[in-house]
């Protein structure tokens, strides 16, 4: 997982919540997630990168991002996936996906 895929599911996420007309400042919260991670180096290997920052617990350093974000972020780069509940109740805290959907991008 490259920085440039989490800062486009964060974007993915944005426009879901555009959708549903979530709170503005929670759109926005995603959409300045995506900058941060769209500003870190594109190697996620690379010092200071992505691999670097959740193995440190540091991605709360970067701008733009908070602890809902860097767990759910910590999660999908780990496990390379995320549960579903994890992202959705970014969505909704009310709406559940399907059990057999684990995928961050479903």
């Amino acid at each position: 997982m490259t920085p440039r895929e989490v800062a486009q599911t964060l974007r993915e996420i944005s426009q879901l919540l555009q959708i549903k007309g979530e709170n503005a400042f929670k759109v926005r919260a995603y959409d300045l997630g995506a900058d941060a991670f769209d500003a870190l180096p594109g190697d996620p290997a690379a010092p200071g990168g992505l691999y670097e920052r959740v193995k440190n617990g540091t991605l709360t350093e970067l701008g733009g991002i908070g602890k809902a974000i860097s767990e759910k972020v910590t999660e999908l780069v780990k496990r390379r996936r995320c549960s579903s509940r994890s992202w959705t109740s970014a969505i909704s805290p009310t709406w559940s996906a399907p059990a057999a959907s684990t995928s961050c991008a479903a």
